[in-house]
């Protein structure tokens, strides 16, 4: 039996994500600010006491709805005392795909899986629509389905949303790939019969532990290759070469 789909998570998987103190530089640099580690300290100090032990920014749900998504990450800004300005910019970065860029082999990666006749989707817990993203980066015609979690009303690890994906690709859970970043979710899909990889970070940097819990996926992930996270054995599961 070989492969017929394979499944993408987006961050950690396809794409490199901010760390923490880039998250808060990259929004201070949007308003012309000082980007200086006492200011970025003192900002991530005052998210992190918002988040408190309840963890707020990573409440269950959170990445059903945009508009949830956003409100609930304004209702713990609004208990930083940061200023408006900031908190904008902040959302503004937290939901802008161009500090994700893509791993310097998705394009000949996905070009390979998509000749040798592979369905391929992307499957992410996310705010915001990411068709853009791989439109800018010309991959758009090499995804045959995005499954999001904002417009699904789910997100992982409900096993119906690896089900829709599934539904959509039209394949079986043993015959579909999931390359996925985090490893509580994919029990999940293991126990769909998912064949679950999970790419190990290459390069992260670290992260404030005051900063928020629901950036803790991803934050640092330096995804430089695609391919180096395939086991050989996946490969040739796929009908694609190892060295491709």
């Amino acid at each position: 039996m070989t492969f017929r789909a394979v499944i993408f998570d987006w961050r950690g998987a396809l794409v490199s994500g901010l760390s923490e103190r880039q998250w808060v530089q990259e929004a201070l640099a949007l308003l012309g600010r000082e980007t200086d580690t006492r200011t970025v300290e003192d900002v991530l100090a005052a998210i992190g006491v918002a988040d408190g032990s309840e963890h707020r920014l990573d409440a269950p749900g959170m990445d059903t709805d945009a508009r949830l998504h956003r409100q609930m990450f304004f209702d713990v800004f609004a208990d930083t005392k940061l200023d408006q300005q900031l908190v904008e910019a902040l959302y503004a970065v937290e939901s802008d795909s161009r500090h994700n860029p893509f791993a310097e082999d998705v394009v000949s990666t996905l070009t390979t899986l998509h000749e040798a006749g592979l369905r391929l989707a992307v499957l992410s817990d996310i705010h915001f629509d990411l068709r853009p993203a791989f439109d800018a980066a010309g991959l758009a015609g090499l995804i045959d389905v995005f499954v999001l979690s904002f417009e699904q009303g789910l997100q992982k690890p409900d096993p119906a949303l690896f089900e829709h994906a599934l539904a959509a690709l039209g394949t079986q859970a043993y015959e579909t790939l999931m390359v996925g970043d985090r490893a509580r979710p994919g029990r999940t899909r293991r126990r769909a019969g998912h064949h679950h990889l999970a790419p190990a970070a290459s390069g992260a940097s670290g992260t404030a532990p005051a900063a928020s819990r629901a950036r803790a996926g991803r934050a640092g992930v330096q995804q430089r290759t695609v391919t180096a996270r395939l086991p050989e054995r996946a490969l040739r599961r796929i009908g694609a070469p190892p060295d491709c």
